[in-house]
């Protein structure tokens, strides 16, 4: 904590400027530590940026290290609609020509109708007559005259409302029987009161009840003078348990076991549903897709794989799967599926090939094809060089190198000012830069392919154009490098990253030595330890430094201040003195 001081109140000097005075030699030297230390610091600081601009460059020549990112390639088509593609860099450029004569189709098996019993129970509590839908209570409209059925406990609690109401409608409500005389749907018929064929309308906006749409009448087409439920009402009942479920054939036993593609599953019909049978098929090895068509009121099961192979399904314990229509015993009948059929104008002559799966990834090398419609006339296809990816990566990089070069020349030499940059004392730092610039600039000897510069791949120092060495940064002429890929895009990669001891590429080279200059143990770190370490060093030296000054200006500050008190005594007593004399020489002549 600072004293504070009244310099020269006694003595008139100013002690405060003496003291400063008599320091000042202490002063520069901890002011000139304190220099050294900011020079440090502002140097660490240059190096971390360092550190990230080349880890930046790396990443850029990490970008162009391998073939597939090298020799990338795209398929274009005549026909997106009906054949596209994609390929790796294996694939061989060049065009060819496409037909699709016929798609893979996938197998399905169709279970035999009326699976489900299609009679309902009209007296039956609703949920138990055997419809689909329940029917609701609610609002119901014919022909303009709403009839509310507020309670209804069965079908033919609705039946005896509408038909309550038949003098206003003129419409009277039967049910449709099947051939043992059990109801199957619902009819509605003019009483006969009206022209032959006057229509009958169903329905309004403000109905409440669902009856209508339960008993499929909504949906149905008048034929004379009546409408009936478009098919039959009664169905399988999925979410109930098998046994509860309205099978149209029993069981032969309570649980039992099938196979579908020779994937076993077995069944309770206690306790499981056809709804969870359905699930746990399509979950399964089976690789088949099962559901249940309420309209046709049938099974149906279909190969999730395209091709001519059949689905296969037995009964191995029990009768479900023929209880279920599905075996061909009980009527199911099968569609195989199709193969594709396709010609290539460059496989085997242009002569047709099959296969099981519309994608084709086996006949040319590195193209995925996949087939989409069948076409008339062949689609023109190429796999080309693709040369976008490449280019911009090539375009990151020598933003990445120049921006490295450039930092190291303004950080390593004098400003426009004459000062110093903050890494001018670094040999290391130019080193650095300067082996960079030194691969940049090589040309690599024993390769195959027709490039061994980055000049041959349009990369000069300077402008597009420059002599090799004479500017310090890249420019890439753009259609040389694209002229070179499209040319030879693997020569493009040996130049930049062949590994071969002796001939490794430019890049290889680059990023050895850059990986080498970045990580742990390297020049960075190195010159970061020392300077860190620096650092350390002169923190100390100005603490004690700074320590010494307190001190001593703290012992003369006190010295002063005796001086200052012992000069005040004196003024004081030679005041006195006066004083006296003054009174004696008074005396002396008043007398």
């Amino acid at each position: 904590m600072a004293s504070i001081a009244f310099s020269g109140l006694a003595s008139g000097l100013n002690s405060n400027r003496l003291i400063d005075a008599m320091l000042s030699v202490q002063t520069a030297r901890v002011d000139a530590l304190k220099a050294r230390k900011t020079s440090i610091t502002s140097r660490v600081s240059s190096v971390g940026t360092l550190r990230s601009k080349l880890n930046t460059l790396i990443s850029r020549i990490e970008a162009l290290r391998f073939q597939s990112q090298i020799m990338t390639r795209t398929v274009t088509s005549s026909s997106a609609d009906a054949v596209s593609a994609t390929a790796d860099n294996n694939a061989v450029v060049g065009p060819f020509d496409l037909t699709v004569d016929q798609l893979a189709t996938g197998t399905s098996r169709s279970g035999a109708t009326g699976v489900g019993l299609t009679r309902f129970d009209p007296n039956a509590a609703l949920a138990a007559s055997g419809l689909l839908l329940t029917p609701t209570a609610g609002r119901i409209t014919i022909n303009g005259v709403s009839t509310d059925v507020a309670a209804p406990t069965s079908i033919q609690d609705f039946v005896d409302a509408i038909n309550a109401q038949t003098a206003a409608h003129h419409v009277i409500a039967r049910y449709v029987l099947d051939d043992g005389g059990q109801p199957v749907g619902l009819r509605l018929e003019n009483d006969g009161t009206q022209a032959p064929g006057a229509a009958i309308q169903l329905g309004t906006a403000a109905d409440t009840s669902n009856f209508l749409t339960a008993t499929k009448l909504t949906t149905s087409t008048q034929v004379g003078g009546a409408r009936e439920s478009t098919t039959t009402l009664g169905r399988l009942i999925g979410s109930a348990t098998i046994d509860t479920g309205r099978l149209a054939t029993a069981l032969t036993q309570t649980t039992g076991s099938f196979t579908i593609n020779g994937i076993a599953f077995g069944y309770d019909s206690s306790s499981d549903s056809v709804n969870s049978l359905i699930a746990e098929i399509n979950a399964s090895n089976a690789n088949v897709t099962a559901s249940y068509d309420t309209v046709s009121n049938r099974l149906s099961i279909a190969a999730k794989a395209t091709g001519a192979q059949s689905v296969t399904v037995a009964d191995t314990s029990g009768n479900l799967m023929a209880a279920l229509g599905l075996t061909g015993a009980a009527g199911a009948t099968e569609t195989l599926g199709k193969n594709a059929l396709y010609r290539i104008s460059t496989i085997a002559g242009g002569a047709q090939q099959s296969s099981t799966t519309n994608v084709i990834s086996d006949v040319l090398q590195g193209v995925s094809l996949t087939l989409k419609q069948a076409s008339a006339t062949p689609v023109t296809m190429a796999v080309n060089q693709d040369t976008a990816e490449p280019l911009a990566a090539m375009k990151e990089f020598v933003t990445a190198y120049n921006d490295v070069t450039e930092f190291i020349r303004t950080t390593t030499r004098l400003d426009a000012n004459q000062r110093p940059g903050p890494l001018q004392s670094d040999t290391g730092i130019r080193l650095i830069g300067d082996r960079v610039r030194s691969i940049a600039t090589s040309q690599v000897a024993g390769l195959n392919g027709p490039y061994s510069a980055l000049s041959d791949l349009g990369l000069t120092f300077g402008a597009v154009g420059s002599a090799v060495g004479t500017t310090n940064n890249i420019s890439l002429d753009e259609a040389k490098f694209t002229g070179a890929l499209q040319a030879n895009p693997s020569g493009v990669h040996e130049a930049l990253n062949s590994a071969t001891v002796g001939s490794e590429g430019i890049f290889a080279q680059m990023r050895s030595h850059l990986n080498v200059s970045v990580l742990p143990g390297g020049a960075l770190s190195a010159i970061t330890d020392t300077a860190n370490s620096s650092q350390t060093d002169l923190d100390y030296r100005v603490r004690v430094a700074q320590e010494r000054i307190d001190q001593r200006r703290e012992r003369l500050e006190a010295q002063f201040a005796r001086m200052e008190s012992s000069l005040a005594r004196l003024q004081s007593q030679a005041s006195r003195l006066g004083s006296q004399l003054n009174s004696l020489n008074t005396g002396s002549s008043g007398q």
